[in-house]
């Protein structure tokens, strides 16, 4: 009985969540950010490119150099012959563009996946503003609660049933007893356990 309780409690958030927020602003939140991360992987490397080709690159690039250049110095003995100390001299400074390179290009790699990722959210946030305009027109509003309230359920099933799977594989530890007790007195606990998916395909 009290997981029962505890269950409908969770149910009824998820539903009065999914009817204030409509069906159309839950599934744009709900994938807003998968939807970025996947976006700013396929388009930061082109991004990233052209970037490193500008002359902000550039302004990165020398940046970088000089900030290693000042924390790598190489110190030559004074009696070595001038062409010898010159191919270390030379040596030296093509490790330290190669060093440099890589450390620019890995900063305007992260720069543009991160500035990507910001920028593909404030385009859904905004998105998600004339979506839930559009949503409130008369014809529409209803049908975007009811889908909503539908959305609501789903997410609220779906949470549920992980607890219980977590719970699941916790009956060795000392609340596991209690558990198993409760779920055996309660009915839609019970329900979701023996149909929980995700314990169906786990246990495969």
């Amino acid at each position: 009985m009290i997981l029962d309780l505890v269950l409908i409690l969770i149910l009824a958030f998820f539903i009065y969540r999914g009817v204030r927020k409509g069906f159309a602003k839950s599934v744009l939140g709900l994938f807003s950010f998968v939807i970025s991360i996947a976006l700013a992987f396929c388009l930061y490397q082109p991004v990233s490119g052209f970037v490193k080709n500008s002359a902000y690159g550039q302004k990165i690039y020398e940046a970088t150099r000089e900030k290693l250049a000042g924390q790598v110095e190489i110190k030559l003995p004074g009696v070595l012959p001038g062409a010898v100390a010159q191919t270390v001299n030379e040596a030296a400074g093509n490790t330290l563009d190669s060093v440099s390179r890589s450390f620019s290009d890995m900063i305007i790699n992260v720069l543009s996946f991160v500035l990507l990722i910001i920028l593909i959210k404030l385009l859904l946030f905004l998105l998600s503003k004339a979506v839930d305009l559009v949503a409130k027109l008369p014809l529409l509003k209803q049908a975007n609660s009811f889908l909503g309230l539908l959305f609501g359920i789903l997410n609220g099933a779906i949470f549920v049933m992980i607890v219980l799977a977590f719970f699941s594989s916790t009956q060795n530890l000392p609340w596991g007893g209690w558990f198993v007790a409760e779920l055996e007195k309660s009915a839609l606990a019970k329900a979701l356990y023996d149909k929980n998916f995700l314990l169906l395909y786990i246990g495969k």
